[in-house]
């Protein structure tokens, strides 16, 4: 499974030791590999030409987020860090430059009274440089938090916001349109793919569009809201977890493995992966 070509496509999100070794780890793995799988399509395309395979031979197994909800709900969690419920915007995801933290804290700073307080949610994480988001009196970064108050951080917002650069695919909107949130999100990535109609869309490289794109969203009137989390709801509904498993089954079962020294494809083009035969 590969999942996304971030390594490539934003190389400043990643400790130089840890890049040059998984560039180097993921191609040979390619060269080796009996089958593709990759969570969307835009990664598909991604990846293709830094691995050198063909973009049909990548079978899409999707992520999902109806992991979501089986955490219990924590109603309270809102108020435990110091927010009003429906009365703040959430953001979720680790502190990667590619999550564009300074740009949305930056259009929020821009957008003063007009929007409501901006919680962030996410830590470090492993090999990937660490950005800093520009912390407030209306911008609080909460770092990790356990499961159950993610839920309730989720309910509790009135919008989820979400600036990535690139994304393979997008589980942390996913998560907040299957909570019945609506999404203020970045046409980014795979985000367009995964998401649908449903979101409020900007271009993450445009501080002053992530700015309009919350000031309409507050302007917008509560029948467009609901709208808005109907559609949201409709298109997480799409993806899950059980049915995505089964793809993957299905994805490696059947398989025929070949020697390196046998795919004339490795040297002459790009390798698509053969299946045995039925029966």
């Amino acid at each position: 499974m590969f999942y996304a070509a971030n390594l490539w496509q934003i190389p400043r999100a990643y400790a130089a030791r840890y890049r040059l070794w998984h560039r180097f780890l993921r191609t040979r793995l390619a060269r080796r590999a009996a089958a593709f799988l990759t969570v969307s399509g835009y990664s598909a395309k991604a990846l293709a030409g830094r691995l050198g395979v063909a973009e049909e031979g990548f079978r899409i197994v999707p992520n999902s987020a109806d992991h979501i909800l089986r955490l219990p709900s924590a109603p309270d969690a809102p108020a435990r860090y110091g927010l009003t419920p429906g009365r703040y915007f959430l953001s979720v995801g680790n502190r990667s430059p590619n999550k564009n933290l300074c740009a949305l804290t930056a259009a929020h700073a821009a957008c003063g009274d007009e929007v409501p307080p901006l919680a962030l949610v996410g830590g470090d994480a492993p090999g990937v440089v660490a950005d800093a988001a520009c912390e407030n009196d209306r911008v609080n970064a909460f770092g990790r938090v356990p499961d159950g108050d993610l839920r309730g951080l989720y309910e509790g917002a009135s919008g989820f916001v979400f600036a990535a650069l690139h994304e393979g695919f997008g589980i942390p909107p996913l998560e907040a349109m299957r909570l019945g949130v609506p999404v203020i999100c970045a046409r980014s990535g795979a985000m367009p793919e995964v998401l649908g109609d449903a979101p409020l869309w900007f271009d993450p490289r445009e501080e002053r569009d992530i700015a309009q794109a919350m000031k309409r969203f507050v302007g917008i009137d509560s029948k467009a809201r609901i709208e808005m989390i109907r559609a949201g709801q409709r298109q997480a509904q799409k993806y899950c977890w059980r049915k995505s498993a089964l793809m993957l089954a299905e994805g490696v079962v059947g398989v025929t493995w070949q020697r390196p020294s046998d795919r004339q494809a490795v040297a002459d083009g790009p390798f698509v992966p053969q299946r045995r035969p039925a029966g």
